[in-house]
């Protein structure tokens, strides 16, 4: 086990966020309601691993833009992650090509335990662009969910 602390952030089993959360843009059962980042916060989180599947190719990044991280924490406005926050990409696996998978997760900072694992299994840590680019927005999903992190696009 981790020891660190867990969070539903849909707020199916979590009342101050089914209560408070942020209000989905559209309706799919279930999720309709976000933790907040402030929420995270204040709760205490360090990691958020959520959507989507992972990254091919990490090389190619040397930063994630707030754009690309929509899947990872969608309906929430990304523009209140603390300063501190990174990118922190997880091994998947590899293909039979070769090619690294990971899969992004966001981590919040300030925890030891996750810092000694990083550096222990050499973990790419990447910032966090604050910017949105209409290309990583291409369904129409990401889009709607984006709204409040992008919303000039």
């Amino acid at each position: 086990f981790s020891d660190l602390e867990t969070v539903d952030m849909l707020g199916l089993a979590d009342a101050e966020v089914a209560r408070n959360g942020d209000d989905a843009q559209m309706y799919y059962p279930g999720h309709v309601k976000m933790a907040t980042p402030r929420y995270l916060e204040d709760r205490g989180v360090d990691l958020i691993i959520g959507q989507p599947g992972p990254t091919r190719d990490p090389q190619r990044f040397d930063g994630y833009r707030l754009s690309q991280l929509v899947e990872v924490y969608p309906v929430t406005d990304l523009r209140e992650l603390p300063p501190e926050a990174v990118v922190v990409e997880l091994p998947a696996t590899t293909t039979r090509d070769g090619v690294d998978i990971v899969w992004p997760t966001i981590y919040l900072g300030g925890n030891e335990l996750v810092d000694e694992a990083i550096e222990r299994n050499g973990w790419a840590v990447k910032p966090i662009i604050e910017e949105c680019e209409e290309a990583d927005l291409q369904d129409w999903l990401t889009s709607v969910v984006a709204d409040r992190t992008c919303p000039d696009l």
